[in-house]
C-alpha cells in the first residue's frame, strides 16, 4: 500500500487519533491481542479482553499472565484486534482496526473496508499464514456486510460475491474458529439468495468438522435439516432419523427442544383444501414448555415455513411476527422473520407493507 493511500485512509477514519502506546504495553514478547465476544451471560453483550489469543476451531483461549483468563466458542467470536501481525505495518493494522470500531455504517464506510482489507491482502503477498488469515477472513466479513446494507438485485448480486469469499476461506482454514461465521454466514446468503440446496451443503460441511466442538457440529446438522425443510422433506427426514438415533445428541436442552420441533412440522400433514389450518400441536407444546426464547423463535419461524409451504400465508404471517415482536433475542432468527415477512405480505397483496420489510431487512441484519 503506498503512502498517499495510507494518508487518505488515515484522514477517512481519523487514524491520527489512535496511538501506538495505547497497544504497546502488554504481555511479554510483545503487545497484547484484544479479543471481542459475545458473553452470553450478560445477554450477548460483546466485551473484550486483552492477553495472548490461543486459537483452533474449538474457539479462543485468552491467556493473561501466564493463565487462560477465558475460554470463548467459535459461535460467540466477534474477532481479534492483534497486538502484531507479522509484514502487516503497525499504520496498517491500526487503520483497519479503526474501520472495525467505526459505530456509523453507511455505503461508504463499507466499502471503504471491503476496498481496504482487499488492498491489505493484494500488498501482502507472499506474506505470514497468521496475516493473510486475518486479512482474508476480514475481506469476506466486510463483503457480507456490504451485501446485506443492499436489497433486492443489488443485494444478490453483491451476496454472490461475498458467498465466493467466504465459501474459499472455509475451504482453506478448516482448523480456525474462523470457519464456524464464514460458514454460517455463507448459508444464510446462500437460503436468502434462493440456493437452499447450497445452504444445506454448508451446514452439512460444518457438521462434518471434527475439529469443531460436539455442540456446534449438531447445531450445523439442525441447520441443515432446517433448510432442508423448505427445499427437500425427503433428505430433511434422513437427517431428523438420524440425529434421533444418534445416542450423543443431548437428550434435553436446546438443541433436543429444537429436533423435536423440525420433527413435529416432518410429521404434519398438509392442510385439506378447504378446511381450517390445524395447531401443530407438538411445535405448541415446544413453545409452552421451553423457557428458552431462541427455541421458541425457532418454533415460531418452522410453522411459519409449515404454513407458507401450505399456502396459508396468513398464518403464516403471525408466526414470524411472533419472532419479530416478542422472541426477538436471537438475531438469526429474525432475520429468518422478517426476510420471510417481506415474502408473505408480497403473497397477500399488501406491497407496501412488503417494501418496508424489504427496507428493515438490512438493519436487522447491522443489529
Amino acid at each position: 500500500m503506498t503512502i498517499r493511500r495510507r494518508v487518505r485512509l488515515a484522514a477517512l477514519f481519523g487514524l491520527a487519533a489512535l496511538a501506538l502506546p495505547e497497544f504497546a504495553a502488554g504481555q511479554a514478547g510483545g503487545p497484547p491481542d484484544t479479543v471481542y465476544y459475545r458473553d452470553r451471560k450478560k445477554d450477548n453483550q460483546v466485551v473484550t479482553v486483552r492477553g495472548e489469543a490461543k486459537e483452533s476451531a474449538k474457539g479462543v483461549e485468552v491467556v493473561v499472565n501466564g493463565k487462560v483468563a477465558v475460554t470463548v466458542s467459535p459461535a460467540d467470536m466477534v474477532r481479534v484486534d492483534y497486538g502484531r501481525l507479522p509484514g502487516l505495518a503497525d499504520q496498517d493494522r491500526l487503520g483497519a482496526m479503526t474501520l472495525e470500531n467505526r459505530d456509523a455504517r453507511d455505503a461508504k464506510d463499507l466499502a471503504a473496508a471491503r476496498s481496504t482489507y482487499g488492498d491489505l491482502l493484494k500488498a501482502a503477498g507472499g506474506a505470514d499464514p497468521k496475516t493473510r488469515k486475518f486479512l482474508e477472513f476480514r475481506e469476506a466479513v466486510w463483503a457480507a456486510r456490504a451485501a446485506d446494507a443492499k436489497t433486492g438485485t443489488d443485494f444478490r448480486a453483491e451476496a454472490k460475491g461475498a458467498i465466493d469469499k467466504l465459501t474459499a476461506f472455509v475451504r482453506a482454514y478448516p482448523k480456525s474458529w474462523e470457519v464456524w461465521p464464514a460458514a454460517t454466514t455463507a448459508a444464510r446468503l446462500q437460503d436468502e439468495t434462493d440456493k437452499p440446496n447450497d445452504a444445506a451443503a454448508t451446514w452439512a460441511g460444518l457438521a462434518r468438522n471434527q475439529d469443531l466442538p460436539a455442540e456446534l457440529r449438531y447445531q450445523a446438522r439442525l441447520g441443515e435439516l432446517e433448510t432442508l425443510l423448505r427445499s427437500n422433506r425427503l433428505n430433511a427426514q434422513s437427517v431428523a432419523d438420524e440425529l434421533a438415533k444418534d445416542r450423543n445428541f443431548p437428550a434435553s436442552g436446546s438443541l433436543r427442544e429444537k429436533l423435536t420441533v423440525f420433527q413435529a412440522v416432518l410429521k404434519a400433514p398438509p392442510p385439506k383444501e378447504g378446511a381450517k389450518v390445524p395447531e401443530v400441536k407438538a411445535v405448541e407444546d415446544v413453545i409452552a414448555k421451553t423457557t428458552d426464547p431462541g427455541v421458541r423463535a425457532a418454533a415460531h419461524n418452522a410453522l411459519g415455513e409449515y404454513y407458507l409451504a401450505n399456502n396459508h400465508p396468513r398464518e403464516a404471517m403471525w408466526e414470524f411476527l411472533w419472532v419479530e415482536t416478542v422472541y426477538n433475542q436471537d438475531r438469526d432468527e429474525v432475520v429468518k422473520a422478517v426476510e420471510r415477512l417481506a415474502k408473505v405480505f408480497e403473497q397477500l397483496g399488501d406491497k407496501d407493507r412488503a417494501e418496508q420489510y424489504r427496507e428493515k431487512l438490512p438493519r436487522v441484519k447491522s443489529a
